[in-house]
């Protein structure tokens, strides 16, 4: 975003978005130090046991991980045939 649309078009929606989009790319260089910070507390014997331990972060309770649909098996084999038979169409003409 530029920074003269920023500062003098950009909505409270648009600026929110921005900083929380800010805020995520930062995590994989939070997380980085942190882990090496880790490393090298537990080499001179810290009693934390795991990088979440050690060091938390706002976001370590907020994991977004989407749990999968349990795949039905009897679905997954008709629709394998009905692939089979798709490709056989379109070798035969």
């Amino acid at each position: 975003m530029a920074p003269d649309y920023f500062l003098d078009c950009a909505n409270i929606d648009e600026i929110a978005d921005f900083l929380k989009g800010a805020s995520i790319r930062s995590h994989d260089a939070w997380e980085q130090a942190r882990f090496k910070s880790f490393i090298i507390a537990r080499a001179f014997g810290c009693d934390a046991e795991t990088v979440e331990e050690f060091m938390p972060f706002p976001w370590d309770d907020n994991k977004d991980v989407e749990v999968a649909d349990p795949v039905n098996m009897e679905a997954l084999s008709r629709l394998r045939k009905e692939a089979k038979e798709f490709e056989k169409d379109l070798k035969n003409g």
